[in-house]
């Protein structure tokens, strides 16, 4: 309507235009999060904006009351960027986020110029030069209660302790079963991971994993529970959540308890949805691998097929996550109570080795397997890594447990890390 303001049709044009574009946006909540649970691609919100901004920037003329509160949104999420980055300079791993540092300090660096209140002291608290003077933002830990994003932050340095927890409500897209899942980053060292992001298609994995591409995406494996630090309940992820269909984002809290100060934080989480097994592949999925890959390639899978198809089953559980951080001493403390179900495990995601660990943009070095120690009668598990940073978890419960380690297993699929799109 704008650009071809010569037709008979145009102010109609932008009249529809402007509709669509202020119904899109209203997935942008208060808090500056969006309804898709998807921060790498939450950011295209603001280039959508400046594309209408450079529209109304010539000389005389002023942006219209819709692209002002547009323009509010736009400031609002990019302080919510600001306020999630890790002192790595890596965001949060939630839908495809990755946890690369290159794009990350690009986008913050990029939106400097706009003068969004707060991102300029978030930006030179996590790439500060040594000559820097400026002092940190006056705050550190963060509650994004719309989305369920809650940030526990000992500092703004380098070193500090940092733990991201997501306990989300269902969402527009990305429905992964990470509700109550934590990240934690201490001494510039991530710790516990999201297993990150999943493959779009068989054509971005290895040649040698293509084949198993349905066990691995948003559907599969990097969608449910065994991929995030969270709690299965017998044997079983957590229910998918449903896919709304809203016309704006959520205009209410969360409603859980939040509580941060000098001395200590307080987060919490809530999921009572129920708990499903894993997911068999359809008989038409068995016959496009088959016919892809042959049947004598596929008989492990097959067979473990015929299993998740005989053994599904749903839980009626719920599960409640506090965690408490002791911010002088350094360490959290984690109570997670279950009602319903018999068994119950907690998932502990390690970052694992990869080749890219001294990358610029790959900065999460991981255990091998070697490096993981755990004594199930003094209810301890750390790692042992001599270079680095390491983590020790132990459990007060009088109770008997048993620690398992999974790596690189397939069929059910545990133990597996993505380091990017590619898998």
């Amino acid at each position: 309507g704008l650009v071809l303001s010569e037709f008979h049709g145009a102010e109609t044009w932008l009249e529809v235009g402007i509709q669509r574009v202020l119904q899109a946006s209203r997935t942008v909540m208060p808090d500056g999060t969006d309804l898709e649970y998807s921060i790498n691609y939450n950011a295209n919100f603001v280039h959508k904006v400046d594309q209408l901004n450079a529209l109304y920037d010539g000389p005389g003329q002023q942006w219209p009351e819709w692209l002002q509160e547009l323009n509010k949104k736009n400031d609002r999420l990019i302080r919510m960027y600001g306020a999630i980055v890790m002192p790595n300079g890596a965001f949060p791993s939630v839908g495809n986020q990755s946890y690369e540092v290159v794009r990350p300090r690009q986008l913050l660096e990029g939106w400097l110029g706009r003068g969004v209140s707060g991102l300029a002291d978030m930006y030179s608290a996590i790439h500060r030069r040594p000559d820097d003077p400026s002092p940190p933002p006056r705050f550190s830990s963060i509650a994004l209660p719309f989305a369920g994003y809650y940030v526990q932050r000992q500092g703004w340095g380098a070193s500090d302790l940092y733990l991201f927890m997501k306990s989300s409500r269902p969402g527009a897209g990305h429905r992964h079963a990470d509700n109550n899942g934590i990240q934690m980053v201490a001494f510039g060292r991530h710790l516990l991971v999201d297993c990150a992001a999943p493959p779009y298609g068989p054509q971005f994995l290895p040649e040698d994993q293509r084949v198993d591409h349905m066990w691995l995406g948003e559907d599969g494996y990097y969608g449910s529970s065994f991929s995030a630090c969270t709690v299965v309940v017998d044997g079983c992820s957590q229910k998918k959540p449903p896919k709304v269909q809203p016309d704006r984002g959520y205009v209410t809290t969360i409603g859980s308890r939040w509580h941060s100060s000098s001395r200590f934080d307080l987060t919490e989480g809530e999921f009572a949805d129920g708990y499903r097994s894993d997911k068999p592949l359809t008989e038409e999925k068995i016959e496009e691998l088959v016919v892809g890959y042959g049947h004598k390639a596929l008989g492990k899978m097959i067979e473990k097929n015929k299993t998740l198809r005989r053994d599904l089953k749903e839980v009626d559980a719920r599960h409640h996550r506090q965690i408490m951080f002791i911010k002088e001493a350094g360490f959290w403390i984690v109570t997670d109570r279950i009602e319903g179900g018999s068994r119950y495990t907690q998932i502990w995601n390690l970052p694992p080795p990869h080749e890219g660990e001294n990358s610029d943009n790959y900065i999460c070095p991981g255990f091998s397997p070697g490096q993981v120690r755990f004594d199930e009668d003094e209810k301890w598990l750390q790692t042992i890594d001599p270079r680095d940073a390491n983590v020790a978890l132990r459990h007060f419960i009088d109770s008997p447990l048993s620690y398992e380690l999974k790596f690189g297993e397939k069929y059910p699929f545990r133990g597996w890390f993505s380091f990017g799109i590619g898998g």
